[in-house]
């Protein structure tokens, strides 16, 4: 488990946010069914997307359970997590409430999968990001992706859990290797492929004007430089760059299912 803890200038209370969100998927191409889900929860200012696990049983089950059982536990907890803001100690508490989610997530899809079956082998990625007040929570598992758009400066806040990740890291990939691996897609962790879930948790400071995207591996397997991404996301229309987001995915060979999710943080005037 790896936790972060980042700050930046402090922003806004609640009361004083206004978010905003789009979202689409498509199944793209190439593939037969779409085993990608996604959540916008405005009132809970949660979003999630999820990506199944392609090859194995019941992808498609497994994403959208994650989901729900997801939404379910930080529903339970919106109070804690509501409450955490003005603790001495806030913000390790946001980012345990919402590791402990996570993990019960996990755990909810193993069960599943052990006492049906058909769902033997299911497994998903999953990105969280969850607002509570002036901070943004993320939770994640996989190579689905979460970046933040501030003052055009597009950062990922994710990292991607695949082999190819991790050897470069290790040093046993050069840079060069690293672009044409074919060990982009080989996951290292997924929910519903251990017990016990071992995910990457962060919390920062959320600022009006941020803007972030959470998608799955399909759209930045086609989309995947900063400037383009920077250029398509900064466009005033919001709830058209989701569509226009897995269009182009789509015109450059939609090999995988695109999930796409826009939020826009403003003050309340």
């Amino acid at each position: 488990m790896i936790e972060q803890l980042i700050s930046v200038a402090a922003g806004p209370r609640d009361e004083a946010m206004q978010v905003t969100a789009y979202g689409t998927t498509d199944v793209g191409n190439k593939r037969k069914r779409n085993e990608d889900a996604y959540l916008i929860d405005e009132q809970l200012r949660l979003f999630v997307v999820c990506d199944g696990m392609g090859g194995h049983a019941a992808g498609d089950v497994a994403a959208q359970k994650t989901i729900e059982f997801m939404a379910d536990l930080i529903r339970q907890n919106k109070s804690a997590l509501c409450d955490a803001q003005s603790s001495p100690d806030g913000e390790s508490k946001i980012a345990e409430l919402v590791k402990t989610a996570t993990v019960q997530t996990g755990h909810h899809i193993c069960e599943l999968a052990s006492a049906h079956a058909e769902y033997a082998g299911m497994g998903t990625t999953m990105t969280m990001l969850s607002i509570v007040g002036n901070k943004g929570a993320m939770s994640h598992i996989g190579d689905s992706r979460l970046y933040l758009l501030r003052s055009d400066n597009l950062k990922q806040l994710s990292t991607d859990h695949t082999l190819a990740n991790d050897l470069l890291h290790c040093g046993i990939l050069t840079n060069n290797d690293f672009e044409i691996s074919c060990f982009h897609h080989m996951l290292t962790r997924a929910i519903g492929r251990d017990e016990i879930v071992e995910c990457d948790t962060l919390l920062f400071d959320v600022l009006p004007e941020d803007r972030f995207l959470l998608c799955s591996d399909g759209l930045t397997r086609h989309v995947g430089t900063s400037a383009e991404l920077t250029g398509l996301l900064r466009r005033p229309d919001l709830a058209s760059i989701p569509e226009e987001l897995v269009t182009l995915a789509n015109h450059r060979g939609g090999l995988d299912n695109i999930t796409v999710v826009v939020v826009h943080v403003t003050a309340d005037d």
